[in-house]
């Protein structure tokens, strides 16, 4: 139907969406609905971080480097944690005086990355300290976990739907 905002029809219609979506607004803030409207967002209970697959059948992750937000691209074929030159500037990493003297080989052929310790790195609500990332300069789009990613975790778990991150 065509609503006129003005109209108490159309108002109604907007209280009662409103109203429920408040009403619901732990279930929409820690689940799958959640996690499907923002992709990378992590469901948190108290064992776990669960990522769900984007409509590209990838999994991606938001985290946080010194508390700026990075979207990252969960590679299993990657060994590190591995981020773009434009993200480590994002995150307030200086690349300019960096050694990239670690070869990596990637399905693209060889590329050269610098090795970095980072304060702080916050997934979810986990946070860890003095982590190991390397940076690099060629154009990957987006940054990369490896395994050294998940290896911060006691275990973790992949379906077709969702990986599972344990504590």
């Amino acid at each position: 139907r065509n609503c006129d905002w003005s109209s108490d029809v159309c108002s109604s219609d907007l209280f009662i969406l409103l109203f429920v979506s408040y009403s619901y607004r732990d279930i929409l803030t820690n689940n799958r609905v959640f996690a499907q409207l923002m992709p990378g967002s992590a469901v948190k209970n108290d064992r776990s971080l669960i990522f769900y697959v984007a409509e590209d059948n990838h999994f991606y992750v938001i985290a946080k480097i010194n508390h700026r937000k990075i979207k990252f691209l969960l590679d299993t074929g990657a060994t590190n944690i591995v981020l773009t030159a434009s993200d480590a500037q994002k995150a307030g990493i200086d690349t300019n005086n960096l050694n990239y003297n670690r070869l990596y080989q990637t399905a693209n052929g060889q590329v050269r990355a610098a090795s970095v310790q980072v304060k702080n790195f916050i997934v979810g609500d986990r946070e860890f300290n003095d982590i190991n990332i390397s940076i690099t300069k060629s154009n990957m789009g987006v940054s990369l976990l490896g395994i050294s990613f998940l290896n911060l975790f006691s275990k973790y778990q992949f379906d077709k739907h969702k990986v599972i991150l344990f504590f």
